[in-house]
């Protein structure tokens, strides 16, 4: 592509991924996969390639020493039917056609074109997808005849192939006003395509089975969807499915190991069987009581030793479970490797990590009521994420009908990109949290009932998980904190991102991690980092919370029963709690600023008050 059609590196694999459709200009093109070699620097992450079972991840060639040749993606015109604006006859750029073109831009090739000059012809705003990713041409000449009593088009007794789109004067500016006709004077305006998804299948129409990229006379897959129309531009046309992770080195131990630690893990009564026992029956059980003072006693250190390693994450599995293919599994599973790494200090040449001393022992008594709710703060100065594209949905998000950009085969590698930066981990302390749920149970039962009910209704859990009120606490109090760390560090709050660590499951986990997405720089510039540390961390977080407490919208906001995509929000929306699209992994779902600061079930109430 020319110098004018450029896109920034991170695009590559999100909104202009394989698969998706991009608009420069007049101009219309599509991602053509990854069947060409134009992806050859490998990055080198094994942790990921494992979950995703490819054996390597790789992002654009580089530039050249002089800059003259710049990285590449492959595209493709699409969609392939086009326009005169002077004489509005439509044209069928074929496959053939558009490989010949070489990158130059069509013009109209109408003799009776009254335009002086050859006009660039403009790509049709429809195109048609299925449910299991296809995308292919709308089809016009099917269009055009659909109001004739038989189907002139199908019959083949229209010997005419002259399409034309016209503007019909008297309709006013909407659908109604355009209309797609042939010579033979059959004609259909475009109102019915308005709101309208399933208007092809009463026409009959079936999906072909391919992509835009594939050759004509190709196999394709079978498919028994009825295709949807959709403006090419439309957001549901492509969702990539990205996973990612920080390059964290798990398997070495921290630089300051404790040797009281390691023995006491040592210890023949400290296994597998009491960890789960831990997990399951919590603490307080009478036998795991038993168990923990006579691991103490042999260790000859404090019962509290014992507690903190058996709640701690940092415990290693004897057995090694299958790698899990399920989209949360797998981003869990990455997640559980990572969380432990933040109670630690470490310095690595990818990944520097200092824990952040709390100070508790101050007079402000907001203050000490935090400094007693956050368990652990770390200031991340270096971190190296690497974000790959395991594939793309059409319509609907489901990454059981994934599309692999290798298309019909299982790919060997994917698409990659690396970011480089810094960050902020925070954690809550879970049995807070337990403590807190426990005792406003049956309020936040009652009040978050409805969107749990809606959450299972639209299938959610192939990307969130099961519902969890411990992970909407966790996904508020994170966007909070980038909207007003965006003030104080120096960053866009589109350049923040944040990854939610919350499980209750294989290991207990509640942190967030605040860090810089940018991937067009490495290293940072220590603005964030510096806003980790407790004296402006502090003031940061009490702000942030008293800004929560009240929106320019409410009552209406808090009040509400149902914000946002598919209703998953409660007192959450852009003047209070909404993010960047690019900084939210959750699609700016599952919010609610009650669960921080209302004044009954608030858990953060003490403090707003």
């Amino acid at each position: 592509m020319k110098d004018d059609k450029t896109f920034r590196m991170s695009q590559g694999i999100t909104t202009f991924g394989v698969g998706s459709i991009i608009g420069i200009g007049d101009e219309s093109f599509v991602n053509t996969g990854v069947t060409n070699d134009h992806l050859q620097y490998q990055i080198n992450f094994p942790r990921l390639e494992n979950r995703l079972r490819v054996n390597s991840l790789r992002y654009p060639k580089e530039k050249s020493k002089f800059g003259s040749e710049p990285n590449k993606f492959d595209f493709m015109r699409f969609p392939g039917w086009m326009f005169c604006k002077s004489c509005r006859m439509m044209t069928r750029l074929t496959y053939q056609m558009s490989k010949d073109l070489d990158g130059k831009v069509p013009t109209c090739e109408n003799k009776e074109c009254k335009s002086k000059r050859k006009n660039v012809l403009q790509p049709m705003r429809f195109v048609v997808a299925c449910e299991h990713g296809h995308l292919d041409e709308f089809p016009w000449k099917y269009w055009a005849h659909s109001n004739q009593r038989e189907n002139i088009a199908e019959t083949g007794n229209c010997q005419l192939n002259k399409l034309y789109f016209n503007v019909r004067p008297g309709f006013g500016a909407g659908w109604a006003s355009l209309v797609v006709s042939c010579e033979c004077k059959a004609s259909r305006s475009l109102s019915d395509l308005n709101g309208n998804p399933d208007i092809l299948k009463s026409l009959g129409v079936k999906c072909s089975g391919k992509q835009p990229w594939e050759v004509p006379n190709s196999d394709s897959q079978e498919c028994g969807e009825t295709p949807r129309p959709s403006q090419k531009n439309a957001s549901n046309i492509y969702q990539p499915v990205i996973h990612s992770a920080i390059d964290i080195d798990i398997s070495s131990k921290a630089p300051e190991s404790n040797p009281l630690d390691e023995e006491i893990k040592n210890h023949i009564l400290f296994d597998k069987d009491l960890i789960e026992r831990v997990e399951e029956d919590g603490v307080d059980n009478q036998i795991v009581k038993v168990f923990i003072k006579k691991i103490a006693e042999g260790v000859g250190c404090e019962i509290n030793d014992v507690l903190r390693l058996l709640e701690s994450s940092d415990v290693a599995q004897d057995e090694e479970e299958e790698s899990p293919n399920n989209y949360f599994e797998i981003s869990q599973s990455l997640k559980e490797e990572e969380y432990p790494v933040f109670f630690k200090n470490i310095s690595s040449k990818k990944f520097i990590n200092e824990i952040e001393k709390i100070d508790s022992d101050t007079e402000n008594a907001k203050a000490k009521i935090l400094s007693n709710l956050i368990e652990h703060v770390s200031l991340v100065k270096r971190l190296r994420e690497v974000r790959a594209f395991k594939g793309f949905n059409r319509l609907k998000f489901d990454p059981g009908k994934i599309v692999y950009p290798s298309l019909n085969k299982k790919p060997i590698w994917l698409p990659a990109i690396e970011v480089f930066g810094e960050g902020i981990f925070i954690s809550i302390n879970h049995k807070k949290i337990d403590d807190w749920y426990k005792k406003n149970k049956a309020q936040i039962d009652d009040k978050f009932d409805p969107l749990m009910d809606r959450y299972i209704e639209h299938g959610n859990d192939e990307r969130f998980g099961p519902f969890s009120i411990k992970f909407i606490l966790l996904h508020t109090l994170s966007h909070i904190l980038i909207r007003q760390l965006s003030f104080e560090s120096g960053y866009n709050a589109s350049a923040l991102r944040e990854s939610i660590y919350c499980s209750d499951e294989n290991q207990k986990m509640a942190g967030i991690l605040i860090y810089t997405a940018d991937s067009d720089s490495e290293g940072s510039l220590g603005g964030l980092v510096r806003q980790g540390q407790w004296d402006r961390l502090l003031p940061t977080i009490l702000l942030s919370l008293e800004k929560a407490s009240w929106c320019s919208s409410d009552p209406v906001c808090m009040e509400s029963k149902g914000q946002g995509h598919n209703g998953l929000n409660q007192g959450a929306c852009h003047a209070c709690a909404l993010i960047s699209e690019t900084s939210c992994t959750h699609m700016n779902s599952l919010l609610s600023r009650s669960l921080l600061t209302d004044k009954k079930i608030g858990f953060f109430k003490d403090i707003v008050i």
